[in-house]
């Protein structure tokens, strides 16, 4: 956003529409247990600290898909806050006595005459707000804003571009979420928002719009119910009953030990204490020697274990009869793997992945791994399908590139498996820039057998981050201790961080194996039941009794079991941290929000899910979300539900 003073007069860039009914979330009344998104208050801050009156002049003359029937509830907050709005389809003739001029994205371009006419009001100390759009299927007029620009003579122009942020979103990266305010305008005081009012005793109302599971659906409010000028849709949990995740981002975190209402039987996931490395070379030290005593070696293995010249180059150091033999090493943010480990076809009754993963938890400060397929790497992505769709389950984006110098701003991490060709310098400089950055590194070497092994390119990256270890041009064999052949050792031999070691899932493990047959019985019995209610209307009541921990308030109490909680057609916003039973996520999974683009970008196995974004009349026909909800859209191209006849039930809800 920009601001830029004309004359007496101020004109405001914003480079979204900030406040329309599809991406406000309003507050719970009495608090805000979701997290302030303080959109529609900055606006209003906006609006008082530089409007020449309190008539709100809304443009609908130049072809705009956001009219102001798109921003009703936020024309309702700005009227309870002392302004008048009203829309207007010739703005040279309704100018003259309002305060604010709003232009959203405007389909036609401005005329001369209208040109002047919103310089004059300029100039004269209005307030121009303009609403862009991103470039996203062409939907943005960035070229007629600019034309505006350039007649007032502004210091800033639209840039015909999108923007993304991987890290700080409302669970996608186009929803980019931001703090990060130039305090040098008084725009950022706190003031009431809008705000939702539900109260407990009272009845409600509502159409069951989705089932997620036995004890959570989602119910549309009518808006006048609940304050709101448009519909409001809101998560409830059913009284009495709680059944494990079906759907949700927190699936895989959720244990028989929470389902509450239920009896339970559940065993421990088996720990991590065997690891299995087929073909495998070992680790030396920074000066290519044997990797003994105190140092960066995790994994080692096994007593039985010795290591040979498969290839017979004479180029493998040979480890001593009595030193343990290193297969696994970190050192700060780079670790070293001697076999692919966790390629396809790998022996997942191991616990390989499980292992990995705890790796890449410890390593890795966010969720985008490239895998390097530029220097004739023979294990590509490809070849990890499994491994990889087990990662992108736990909230990992594994991603392969053909360009990894250029593609490394956008990373995480890199994953390097054997490279047949040759790093550049341009190429290690830039690696080593990452990891100075706190990038994450791994490599995955593998033994010399039939020369397979690209271990000196792998010393060469070593040596240009001066890690403490080094590939070992050998091969490793246990006649003990192995999975069949020698040349597959597996090893419980391990030293270093607990974490890496952790209990976790892993592919193998069955829920269900873990659970006596009555818990998944009963639990299907409660989604059954509540599926019933899909597409009814319902009487709702809030339940004043139940138990709500700390919760002292009706908001509060609502907020402390509600999944989200938005005007239909508006993005979800992630789970709040509070409340008796908050469903958590694993540790590096982000919450999604419901929203996708209407031609997703091309992008390799992506686990990243969503559902449309706003789309003008006859681009794009929004499809239901996973929650069964639309954004708002065109008249004629909204999801309408199953027709069903019309029941009557009364529910109990928190």
């Amino acid at each position: 956003m920009g601001i830029d003073e004309v004359g007496d007069g101020t004109v405001a860039a914003i480079g979204s529409q900030l406040v329309d009914d599809g991406n406000l979330v309003p507050e719970l009344e009495g608090e805000d247990p979701l997290g302030d998104l303080g959109n529609e208050e900055f606006l209003l801050n906006l609006y008082d600290e530089y409007a020449g009156g309190d008539r709100i002049l809304w443009d609908e003359s130049h072809g705009q898909f956001y009219t102001l029937d798109r921003f009703r509830n936020f024309a309702a907050y700005a009227e309870d806050n002392g302004y008048t709005v009203e829309a207007t389809t010739d703005l040279t003739a309704d100018l003259d006595d309002a305060g604010v001029l709003v232009v959203t994205s405007p389909s036609d371009s401005f005329s001369d005459a209208e040109l002047s006419a919103v310089s004059d009001f300029v100039a004269d100390g209005g307030l121009l707000v303009m609403h862009n759009q991103s470039d996203f299927n062409n939907f943005d007029e960035t070229a007629n804003f600019n034309d505006i620009a350039a007649d007032l003579g502004l210091g800033f122009r639209f840039n015909d571009a999108e923007v993304g942020d991987e890290e700080n979103n409302v669970g996608i990266y186009y929803l980019p979420l931001t703090a990060n305010f130039n305090d040098a305008f008084p725009l950022f005081a706190d003031r009431e928002g809008i705000t939702i009012d539900l109260q407990v005793g009272r009845e409600y109302d509502v159409t069951v719009e989705d089932i997620a599971d036995g004890d959570t659906v989602d119910v549309v409010f009518d808006g006048a119910d609940v304050g709101l000028e448009t519909d409001y849709t809101g998560t409830i949990r059913l009284l009495g009953i709680d059944t494990p995740e079906s759907a949700s981002v927190a699936a895989s975190a959720e244990r028989p030990e929470e389902w509450e209402g239920l009896a339970y039987d559940a065993g421990e996931v088996d720990p991590i204490d065997e690891l299995v490395f087929d073909s495998t070379a070992s680790l030396l030290d920074a000066d290519g020697q044997p990797l003994t005593g105190d140092g960066p070696a995790v994994v080692y293995a096994e007593p039985t274990a010795f290591n040979v010249d498969e290839d017979g180059n004479g180029d493998a150091v040979e480890y001593p009869d009595d030193a343990d033999i290193p297969l696994v090493a970190v050192d700060g943010t780079v670790a070293g793997l001697g076999a692919p480990f966790v390629d396809d076809g790998f022996d997942a009754t191991a616990d390989n992945e499980e292992f990995l993963l705890n790796l890449y938890d410890e390593l890795i400060d966010g969720d985008t791994v490239l895998w390097d397929e530029s220097h004739g790497q023979f294990y590509d992505l490809e070849s990890f399908t499994e491994f990889e769709s087990y990662a992108e389950a736990e909230g990992y984006d594994l991603q392969a590139t053909g360009d990894l110098e250029n593609d490394l701003c956008g990373a995480d991490a890199v994953v390097v498996t054997s490279p047949s060709d040759a790093f550049s310098d341009s190429e290690l400089s830039a690696l080593s820039e990452f990891v100075a950055d706190g990038g994450a590194v791994l490599f995955h070497d593998q033994s010399d057998f039939n020369d397979f092994d690209a271990t000196a390119n792998l010393n060469d990256i070593a040596d240009a981050l001066g890690l403490a270890f080094r590939f070992n041009d050998d091969q490793v064999l246990d006649e003990d201790e192995n999975a069949g052949p020698p040349f597959v050792p597996t090893t419980g031999n391990f030293d270093g961080s607990s974490s890496l070691f952790e209990t976790r899932a892993g592919i193998d493990d069955d829920p269900d194996a873990r659970t006596t047959e009555y818990l998944v019985e009963w639990a299907g019995k409660a989604t059954e039941f509540a599926n019933r209610l899909d597409g009814e209307e319902v009487t709702l009541f809030f339940d004043e009794n139940a138990k709500r921990g700390t919760a002292a308030s009706t908001a509060q109490r609502w907020a402390a079991t509600t999944s989200s909680g938005r005007p239909s057609g508006t993005p979800g916003r992630p789970t709040p941290a509070s409340g008796p039973r908050v469903t958590s996520t694993t540790r590096r999974r982000t919450a999604t929000t419901g929203w996708r683009r209407c031609s997703p970008p091309s992008r390799r196995a992506s686990a990243r899910s969503a559902t449309p974004r706003h789309s003008p009349a006859g681009r794009c026909s929004p499809s239901p979300r996973p929650n069964g909800t639309v954004p708002d859209s065109p008249a004629g191209s909204r999801c309408s539900p199953a027709t069903r006849t019309p029941g009557r039930r009364s529910v109990a809800a928190s």
